[in-house]
């Protein structure tokens, strides 16, 4: 949850713990710089149905990710598709 203070600092708290402080910031650009776009399938189950904690790799999945060619922070010029896509990893 991100709060913004009096004093117009932007922070970052997770269970009411501050996790990091961003400074004397507008709260939409911080949120933007975090919550990005990038998509990333699940690449594990977790299940408690035995009453142990139980956490199952999808092997197939484990590594990969996608984001679109355009979003793509590199000095190189490259040439792309329109919503064409790349595997990261």
């Amino acid at each position: 949850m991100f709060v913004l203070s009096t004093g117009r600092i932007v922070s970052l708290f997770y269970q009411c713990q501050p996790l990091k402080s961003f400074g004397k910031r507008h709260i939409e650009d911080v949120t933007s710089e975090v919550n990005t776009l990038e998509s990333v399938p699940n690449w594990c189950t977790v299940d408690t149905r035995t009453g142990s904690l139980t956490i199952t790799l999808e092997e197939n999945n484990a590594f990969d990710a996608e984001m679109y060619a355009d979003e793509l922070a590199t000095d190189q010029n490259l040439d792309f598709k329109e919503d064409q896509r790349s595997k990261c990893s």
